[in-house]
């Protein structure tokens, strides 16, 4: 069973007139080409790249990811699979963690099908993924309750197969 139809079985995902709620969350559904629109438009401003980079981090680690930590109770591999899974199920491409430890609070995530870089693919100089960058910090500053950053190292946009994010303590990683 998918993360999607969990979260429909247990009442966690509701859609009604005008609202969408994802474990008591309200969200919404805009178009892919928005966030690559918007992405092409800050790319070359570091100033509007970090204020959305901390506003993706800051909104995610204090909705969704607070809400799935304090509603399960998860262990730390239970918890950040179902963060994987609920970007995965929102769109954001295909989330896999290919290294995480846990003990040093440091992972790698690539992201395949990035819609983002897909958009951009060819059309900007540097990564482009600043919502998703934003919301993995987020996600994993809840699920190692410290604050976490995280840098995207290679872009699909930039011709790379696939998006990878380095995760780690913010006090050692360098944005």
């Amino acid at each position: 069973m998918n993360i999607f139809d969990k979260l429909l079985l247990a009442k966690e995902m509701s859609f009604t007139e005008g609202k969408i709620q994802v474990l008591g969350n309200r969200v919404v559904l805009p178009p892919a080409n928005f966030f690559s629109e918007f992405a092409s438009r800050i790319n070359d401003s570091p100033e509007m790249v970090d204020i959305v980079y901390q506003s993706a981090k800051v909104s995610f680690r204090d909705g969704i990811a607070k809400t799935i930590g304090k509603k399960y109770g998860f262990n730390i591999n239970d918890f950040y699979r179902w963060l994987t899974d609920i970007a995965t199920m929102a769109g954001w491409g295909i989330l896999k963690w290919e290294e995480f430890d846990a003990e040093s609070k440091k992972g790698v995530i690539f992201v395949e099908d990035s819609p983002v870089a897909s958009d951009l693919k060819g059309k900007v100089k540097s990564p482009c993924d600043h919502v998703v960058c934003g919301f993995i910090a987020g996600g994993t500053s809840a699920l190692f309750m410290e604050d976490m950053d995280v840098v995207e190292t290679e872009c699909l946009a930039l011709g790379a197969p696939r998006c990878k994010f380095i995760a780690g303590p913010a006090k050692t990683i360098k944005r």
